[in-house]
């Protein structure tokens, strides 16, 4: 009986799984195109240009297997498209941050030298 009870288990699992994957990944395709856009900016294409390129070679691919029906392949190269992009995003966000931190210390040091400096009387 429990032999019987999980190959019904297992041929309803495959039978999601194949479901799963032969459903269009619409959303995930519509979610990657805005993310890549986004990322196609002048200031991501100048930090990470080969992650912005990465991006969109993937979601370019990822189109043509949705057009070919070959959805697994079109969700695995969407999902690698979006994280290309995030990666490029957060690489463009990090280098924002430390330019900051640049001109916070440069500040700081030109506070020091003006506060170190004796005032005339």
């Amino acid at each position: 009986m429990k032999t019987k009870n999980s190959i019904g288990i297992l041929v309803g699992s495959l039978a999601l799984v194949h479901c799963a994957h032969s459903v269009p990944p619409t959303d995930l395709m519509a979610r990657t195109e805005v993310s890549v856009k986004d990322v196609e900016r002048a200031e991501t294409m100048q930090t990470a240009p080969l992650e912005v390129r990465q991006a969109r070679e993937n979601l370019d691919r990822a189109k043509k297997e949705m057009e070919e029906k070959n959805y697994t392949m079109a969700r695995r190269l969407a999902e690698q498209s979006l994280a290309d992009a995030q990666l490029a995003k957060s690489k463009t966000e990090a280098n924002k941050t430390k330019k900051i931190a640049e001109d916070d210390a440069k500040g700081i040091e030109t506070l020091r030298q003006e506060t170190g400096r004796k005032v005339p009387q």
